[in-house]
């Protein structure tokens, strides 16, 4: 065993170092030497000192050792004023014949990724055992045994041929007992136990607790305030997180100033609000009720409800449910369920179930008598299956200067074009054998409908309390037959800046933005902007297509009441020119709780 610890161990420094100005270096063996010289060192010989040289021999000899040389050595063949002539003798390979595993049980061995091939008459690479052995362990701690012990024994060396045994001893068998929690934050069981993975009766697993503490930084609600701990007694594993609340629920609300398009000289003030509660029950449950008012006779609600465990599974509950009113055009209802299945923080995947209906309120029968043709908007009804995923890895989530998010969410089912009594039930005097009800014959009132939507944000520093901002956001429509009444809505401060809220519409939008935002203070920045579109608008006869663009500058800054923004943005669609009268200015308030 000595013999083996001389052999394998790293060689320390010389005792007698001393101080140089220069010293130089000649070795004098062959380079070409790939079980002496690593390929990834460069070849240098001059240094500061002669402990600076010796760093590099040793770096040399390392290398040796790994390549199964565990007897390599160098020497100062001679010694000219400052320069060392040195030459390295790397012995023979030792070769492992045997390692011998009896008595250890197979599912641990595979564990470790066990293969015969890699420990019999192969050369000795004293970091493989040791990462077999370290992988052995870390395979005992994540199936219950975290005091399991492993270590050679029986070792000997003959003719360069080394041969051992793996002594394995797994020790006593540990389960989780319960997780508590020290601090105000309030949390009901069934949701710690699901978002940690530690639950009562469970078998232990240390790699749930290495990742404990980073898991429990994600969650908005949670301030972590110091090391979570395990305290073993018996069998039984206690696990002790620190947890104190944060605000995490707020309240905010925009106000726009617009241009009358209708009165010259006039002004529409538009508004909006959200109100976002999170955990107020406990179980880390989001509430999240958004509405607007984009015009005169426009409005808009849209809420979100998430629940993410629920009791004994680590599956959750998400719905929602939005109304548009488009003055007394048409009433749209969206609505969703799915259920949660979610993962570190913010990031979960999703399966839901869409439903779509659009109902028009007002039918120009004029036009309808007169042409003969069904009019831009129809009824529809849409319900779609569909998947969803959502990451985010963001230094600060509610102002981030680092990191990215992304969210993506596809869909596909079938739409079905409902008839409208005013249109079925039309008499034309000049006509009265026309049956209006026959004008649905020419359209599918029963097709394919397929959706998506994307979005993805990345932050970077770049000097100083500055950051550089990326987004893209999308969204499209895919159908043989698109009526007006289905198209997105963007436009405004949350999607394409210096137009009117929700003003473009499009059945396919990307929205490319980019940033630079000077961080005043954690919750203050002031930056300038840059936002291109590309939009489709299918349900005209001929697909129109245009490059929208925004561009201004904004102010959010963080007070005792709360945080305020002011954005002053212009835009130009349709290759129209960028005009001052038109400028939109948008006032937001933020206010956390």
């Amino acid at each position: 065993m000595a013999k083996l610890r001389f052999l394998i161990a790293i060689f320390f420094f010389a005792a007698a170092l001393h101080a140089q100005d220069t010293v130089y270096l000649v070795i004098q063996n062959d380079r070409n030497d790939k079980d002496i010289f690593p390929r990834n060192l460069d070849e240098e010989n001059t240094f500061y000192s002669v402990a600076e040289r010796n760093v590099y021999l040793q770096k040399i000899l390392l290398h040796a050792y790994s390549s199964g040389h565990l007897a390599a050595n160098y020497s100062i063949t001679s010694e000219r004023n400052d320069t060392a002539f040195v030459v390295f003798e790397k012995g023979n390979k030792i070769l492992l014949a045997q390692l011998n595993m009896s008595g250890i049980d197979k599912i641990f061995l595979s564990g470790a990724n066990y293969r015969e091939k890699d420990f019999v008459n192969t050369t000795f690479r004293y970091e493989e055992i040791v990462s077999f052995m370290e992988d052995m362990l870390e395979f005992a701690e994540d199936h219950g045994y975290p005091f399991a012990t492993v270590q050679l024994d029986s070792v000997q060396i003959s003719d360069s041929i080394l041969s051992a045994k793996l002594l394995f001893n797994r020790n006593r068998l540990i389960q989780f007992d319960t997780i508590a929690i020290e601090g105000n934050l309030e949390l009901t069981e069934n949701y710690l136990q699901q978002y940690t993975g530690i639950k009562p009766g469970e078998i232990y697993n240390e790699s749930l607790i290495k990742d404990l503490d980073e898991r429990l930084k994600e969650l908005p609600f949670a301030n972590v305030i110091r090391s979570s701990q395990v305290q073993f007694f018996g069998q039984k594993a206690k696990v002790i997180v620190y947890l104190d609340e944060k605000n995490a629920s707020r309240f905010d609300f925009l106000i726009g100033i617009l241009p009358n398009n209708e009165i010259v000289g006039r002004l529409i003030i538009t508004g909006e609000g959200t109100l976002h509660l999170n955990n107020v029950f406990n179980a880390g449950e989001l509430v999240d009720v958004h509405f607007s008012k984009l015009e005169l006779t426009t409005k808009e609600l849209e809420s979100h409800f998430t629940y993410p465990y629920l009791p004994f599974i680590s599956l959750g509950i998400d719905a929602s449910f939005d109304l548009f009113l488009k003055d007394s055009t048409f009433l749209e209802r969206k609505s969703s369920v799915g259920l949660l299945y979610q993962f570190m923080g913010n990031n979960y995947s999703k399966a839901f179930t869409s439903f779509y209906n659009s109902d028009v309120l007002n039918i120009d029968t004029a036009s309808v008598l007169e042409t003969l043709t069904l009019p831009v908007n129809l009824d529809v009804e849409n319900i779609g299956y569909g998947l969803a995923f959502n990451f985010e890895k963001l230094n600060y989530i509610y102002n981030p200067r680092k990191g990215v998010a992304f969210y993506i969410s596809a869909s596909a089912g079938t739409k079905t074009i409902k008839e409208n009594t005013a249109i079925t039930s039309l008499f034309d005097p000049e006509n009265p054998e026309f049956d209006f009800a026959s004008l649905y014959d020419s359209i599918d009132t029963r097709s394919l409908n397929i959706m998506y939507q994307y979005s993805a944000s990345f932050y970077q520093p770049i000097i100083k309390n500055t950051s550089f901002v990326l987004k893209l956001n999308g969204a499209s429509v895919i159908n043989d037959q698109i009526f007006e009444n289905e198209l997105y809505r963007i436009g405004g401060i949350n999607l394409l800046r210096g137009f009117d809220d929700k003003t473009i519409i499009a059945s396919q939008y990307h929205v490319f933005t980019a940033e630079v935002r000077y961080l005043l203070s954690q919750n203050s920045y002031a930056g300038i902007f840059f936002d291109q579109a590309y939009t489709e608008d299918a349900s005209k006869p001929l697909v129109e297509k245009d490059f929208p663009f925004g561009f201004g500058t904004g102010i959010t800054f963080e007070t005792k009441a709360g945080i305020f923004a002011v954005n002053y943005a212009l835009g130009s669609q349709q290759n129209n020119p960028v005009q001052l009268k038109n400028a939109k200015i948008h006032f937001g308030y933020l206010n956390y709780f």
